[in-house]
């Protein structure tokens, strides 16, 4: 989600309008949506996000999390795996 930068001039009202429809399109009672992103884009983000962090892996097309901090034995990213649900 592209967060408009917050900048105090006389276009604040353009601000409040950008900031409002970038919400509206990523969080809504529709659903949420997470950042469409190639692995490799996922491992340089990565050790600056917080754990939690979630995105859409384009690559797999599964969503990776992080849940710990990158060392020789680990990435700190797991892949979500899919359970099937009966519709």
């Amino acid at each position: 989600m592209e967060i408009p930068g917050y900048v105090v001039s006389p276009n604040q009202e353009l601000y409040q309008k950008l900031l409002n429809i970038t919400l509206i399109n990523g969080l809504s009672d529709r659903g949420w949506t997470v950042p469409n992103v190639a692995y490799a884009t996922i491992q340089a983000l990565a050790p600056s996000m917080p754990l939690g962090t979630i995105w859409y892996n384009t690559d797999t097309n599964k969503l990776v999390v992080k849940t710990g901090q990158a060392s020789l034995s680990s990435t700190g990213l797991e892949a979500i795996t899919s359970v099937a649900i009966p519709v």
